[in-house]
């Protein structure tokens, strides 16, 4: 496309479109980084390079981002970058002359453009270069760069190219490739308002550098500079030609010369509306699993009733079909990766109208501890959670956290403990020693969940430290790291168990799983109560002693055992989060709603 705005220092339009990266990579301020691309996996999921000459890290271009400040990939904008706008440099200046601030930070990507060709536009650049322009062309393919846009570099973006408009093509006409495979469905590409040039004969010009296009043009017969001057316009040497272009009474010549001399041919594109902005975390790009019970992933609603549980939601039919009811385990479908066939997660099941057929909707915590991205694939298995007694249903539903399992420290092996991290342990509204309940994969024979019930320890400082300095690497490291094994940054809190514990849970030898986690409602009731005691002894006697007759006696010690009753149940809601489950008529009247 054309640099439509020069900077401080122009640069030579004889150099256009000047030199693309040469690879995929992350522009982050003057630096380049290249990343490396994961084949059948989302862009995010790509390795970065620490920086220029030194080997691909596994640092993921997720945390990348995060560090560098910038939007995620999943609010970005794809746009196809034709000519200068797939240079690093020319879109570092583009930025930087908007009149906001603009961030430095935008990932390049290489693909194949199917089935769109590449020309010149019938116009001329205010620097004196004539910019590179699509069109549609059967069977062609083009290599190209893909930007991922935030949405003020879009605007800077669009500012720049007042000779274009931005159209949207859809990949199923026109597909586009990316080196890791993905096939966005729609994406966004720059096409010209003045044509594409021709030879005179209705075939486009190929897209070259610009002294070939002037000998080009000059073949064509172009018309004379004056009566002064006996040489076609487009003649001689190719500095003096760019210096006949750069001004501003010759680009507008130029421009109408092409269009009466019948060089300015259709690009085909004229027809289609103004690019509609879609994210890309909403655009489809990665083919479905040939598998049968594979759901793609998209985000749940704001508004989806949780119940102190991470959830999914599903279509009515879909769920009947697999036989999906109040609760399943999700797991990652990735074909190719290692994580497939990693344990999943217990989930709450939502009934969801409105979803596409095959897709679930997935809480963000629940894709971070299966480590998939949006539009990614999961399965998922019908399961039931452990049962329990009528007094602690009354008491309140729990609420639930997701932890990420850590091989535990040698301090705490073999060992039936679990050292979680403070915030965590407050999350729940436990103290150090309580008992919590861990739920994994492991089921019995009719799928019902079998827990784990640990004592917690709060995880000291000095061996979060020592994890911390010791982990990094993908699943095949002793610690891996989230963020480079999962693409997963910043993490879900940790929790460090024992292999034994591990097995009990169905994770067997895998790491980073993900078990959820709630208080021990029991353990708390009884400590609750063993707080009251004392005093429900101490009011005892003093009824004994004030009131004479017995049924007096035993009224009051009835109505003191429910006052203290109601007061432990309070407390504990407010403790450990608890929630009573509506009734059926309230369910009922919210599903109406």
């Amino acid at each position: 496309m054309a640099n439509e705005k020069s900077g401080a220092t122009p640069m030579n339009p004889l150099e256009y479109p000047w030199d693309p990266p040469p690879t995929s990579g992350l522009i982050v301020g003057r630096e380049f980084l290249s990343i490396q691309l994961v084949d059948g996996r989302r862009l995010g999921q790509s390795h970065r390079r620490n920086g220029p000459g030194e080997s691909f890290s596994s640092c993921c271009l997720n945390k990348a981002l995060v560090e560098a400040n910038a939007a995620p990939l999943d609010n970005r904008f794809l746009v196809v970058s034709i000519g200068s706008n797939s240079s690093p440099d020319v879109m570092r200046r583009k930025f930087a002359q908007y009149r906001q601030p603009v961030s430095r930070v935008l990932p390049l990507v290489r693909a194949q453009l199917h089935n769109v060709g590449i020309g010149h536009s019938a116009h001329v650049s205010r620097v004196g270069y004539i910019a590179a322009a699509p069109y549609f062309r059967s069977g062609a393919r083009t290599t190209v760069w893909v930007s991922w846009l935030d949405e003020r570099q879009l605007l800077a973006l669009d500012e720049t190219e007042p000779n274009y408009r931005r159209i949207q093509l859809d990949g199923g006409t026109c597909p586009l490739v990316l080196d890791n495979g993905e096939r966005p469905e729609t994406y966004s590409l720059f096409a010209s308002r003045w044509g594409v040039l021709t030879g005179g004969n209705g075939e486009k010009l190929p897209f070259t550098d610009q002294s070939t296009l002037f000998r080009l043009l000059t073949d064509t017969g172009g018309p004379d500079i004056g009566v002064n001057h006996g040489s076609p316009f487009f003649q001689g040497p190719a500095e003096r030609v760019a210096m006949r272009l750069a001004t501003p009474s010759n680009q507008i010549w130029a421009k109408e010369w092409f269009r009466e001399a019948g060089l300015a041919g259709k690009s085909d594109f004229e027809t289609l509306a103004p690019s509609r902005l879609t994210p890309y975390g909403n655009v489809l790009s990665i083919e479905r699993p040939a598998q049968r019970g594979t759901f793609r992933a998209l985000p749940t609603d704001d508004l989806i009733e949780r119940q102190g549980q991470q959830c999914i939601g599903i279509r009515p039919d879909d769920a009947e079909e697999f036989g999906i009811q109040q609760n399943a385990v999700v797991t990652a479908f990735v074909e190719g990766s290692t994580l497939s066939g990693r344990p999943g997660l217990m989930v709450r099941v939502v009934q969801v109208d409105g979803l596409d057929r095959g897709t679930v909707a997935v809480d963000q915590i629940v894709r971070n501890a299966l480590g998939i991205e949006r539009q990614e694939f999961v399965s998922l298995q019908p399961a039931s959670p452990p049962r329990t007694s009528r007094v602690l249903s009354f008491i309140g539903d729990p609420s639930y956290i997701v932890c990420r399992v850590q091989a535990a420290d040698l301090a705490s092996v073999e060992q039936d403990v679990a050292l979680m991290e403070p915030l965590a342990m407050r999350f729940l509204g436990i103290l150090q020693g309580d008992a919590i309940i861990l739920e994994g994969v492991q089921c019995n024979d009719v799928g019902v969940l079998q827990p784990v019930r640990l004592r917690c320890i709060e995880l000291p400082d000095s061996i979060k430290d020592r994890r911390t300095s010791l982990s990094g690497g993908g699943l095949e490291s002793r610690f891996p790291s989230s963020a480079d094994a999962l693409g997963v940054f910043p993490d879900l809190p940790a929790i460090f168990l024992d292999a034994s514990i591990r097995s009990r849970l169905g994770l067997g030898s895998s790491k980073l799983s993900a078990v959820r986690i709630r208080a021990s409602r029991r353990h708390q009731l009884f400590t609750q109560l063993r707080e009251v005691l004392l005093v429900l002894v101490l009011a005892l006697i003093g009824i004994v002693s004030i009131v004479p007759d017995r049924w007096g006696v035993f009224a009051a010690i009835l109505v003191i055992f429910a006052i203290a009753i109601g007061v432990v149940i309070f407390r504990l809601r407010g403790q450990l989060g608890l929630r009573r489950k509506p009734s059926k008529l309230i369910r009922a009247l919210r599903r109406a709603r």
